[in-house]
């Protein structure tokens, strides 16, 4: 126990260490936390996966919800506004493309059937909200650039559990039906936005009476918990409950319809969330993002070689869809930068990885490997992204982004500082 704690205390000192490294050189600190989660993992041994049971699993999902509640109380409902069509048409091509990528170079490497392998691109074809959010903010890109992203990652999750569930079902039954899965996934987004918001207007009629109560100013992250769980249980998409909660929260005066109803009967409610409070969720961020990143390379497991090459092979192939989508979609307005950047932001994460287990739990032939594949997959994209995020910023990387996005603005010669993720 006494080695469990110092280890503990030397990995939040490492993590600060990690993030003046990434403020001076640019190496993501994402990526020296998995680093360090492998050589404590796979490599050395130190500690096991199964050493944590539940608890990995639990921090996991905390990780997210929190990673997307400060997200949304930090996001600007104007550029919320202008990023949704975007978004959707970044988000809709991409989905699609890497599932059918994914999918075929599946099947062709590795012999997956072909249900298995359609089950395997929607199970890889969002990208993941615990990356994204604190890289895109540590490398300081431009507001709607962010909210793009941050959007993104959390409407794929929707799209992956719908779709994976879906198809499941269809081989089940024995047919597949796009309309129905079409409106189970516009119900998953809309009324989990609608409980979100229901939840954020909720709240900031309690906060005055909450702010009575000694110690409470963690209990913001408390409500959004339970606004998860309650979003989660009902069958609609928690990430995005959790987003609208945080939005609403420092948006409201800009909703007329939230803003008369929080104020209703003089209710004194304070506009926005106080600087205290946002600096713990700035906290909590950090720590679960420390702990959380850790965690997934101290769960990565070097298996079978085939999987290994084919995980890697799949991952280069999504990697050149996004290039390619990103190029021919993203507004031509913005900057070089951020457009290198979206380029390379579709790391899978927890979302892949809880829904990995499903075809074997259906009993669909080929689902041992493509838990495997998706382990692999997610390993390998979290480090991609890591790695070219920060490679894209140096020769002859720079170069070449720079020749493939060069009809859009204007490229920064000299990249903003990066603010430590978290």
């Amino acid at each position: 126990m006494n080695i469990a704690i110092l280890a503990l205390g030397a990995l939040i000192f490492l993590a600060h260490l990690f993030g003046i490294v990434f403020q001076r050189t640019r190496v993501p600190d994402v990526l020296l936390l998995i680093v360090l989660g492998v050589l404590l993992g796979p490599v050395a041994g130190v500690v096991r996966p199964e050493a944590m049971g539940q608890v990995g699993q639990v921090l996991s999902g905390l990780a997210l919800v929190v990673i997307l509640f400060e997200s949304g109380t930090t996001t600007d409902l104007g550029a919320l506004a202008g990023a949704l069509r975007p978004m959707l048409r970044l988000t809709l091509v991409t989905f699609v493309l890497t599932a059918i990528i994914a999918g075929t170079y599946a099947a062709a490497l590795l012999g997956l059937p072909p249900l298995a392998a359609a089950v395997l691109g929607c199970i890889v074809g969002g990208s993941s909200s615990a990356v994204v959010i604190p890289l895109a903010k540590g490398l300081g890109l431009g507001e709607r650039t962010q909210t793009v992203l941050v959007l993104e990652s959390a409407v794929t999750d929707v799209l992956c559990i719908v779709t994976v569930f879906g198809v499941v079902d269809a081989a089940g039954r024995g047919s597949l039906d796009p309309f129905r899965m079409l409106g189970a996934i516009l119900a998953s987004m809309l009324f989990a936005a609608l409980l979100g918001v229901a939840g954020g207007v909720a709240w900031m009629r309690a906060l005055p009476l909450v702010r009575r109560i000694p110690n409470t100013i963690a209990a913001s992250v408390a409500f959004v918990l339970l606004v998860y769980g309650v979003t989660d249980v009902l069958g609609f998409s928690g990430g995005i409950a959790a987003l609208a909660f945080g939005v609403t929260l420092t948006n409201h005066e800009r909703f007329h319809l939230v803003e008369s109803l929080v104020r209703r009967r003089g209710a004194a409610v304070p506009a926005t969330l106080q600087p205290v409070e946002r600096q713990v969720f700035a906290e909590a961020v950090f720590l679960l993002k420390t702990l959380f990143f850790v965690y997934l390379g101290v769960s990565f497991r070097f298996g079978n070689v085939q999987v290994l090459v084919g995980g890697l092979v799949v991952t280069l192939a999504i990697y050149l869809g996004r290039l390619t989508v990103t190029q021919q979609l993203l507004d031509r307005g913005t900057p070089v930068r951020d457009a290198v950047m979206v380029s390379v932001m579709v790391p899978k994460g927890l979302a892949a990885a809880v829904l990995a287990s499903i075809p074997l739990q259906a009993g669909i032939a080929g689902g041992e490997l493509v838990r495997d594949v998706t382990y692999a997959i997610v390993f390998y994209s979290i480090l991609a992204t890591a790695v070219l995020a920060w490679a894209s910023e140096r020769e002859p990387l720079r170069g070449l982004y720079q020749r493939v996005f060069r009809r859009f603005g204007a490229p920064s010669p000299t990249p903003a500082t990066p603010v430590p993720a978290g």
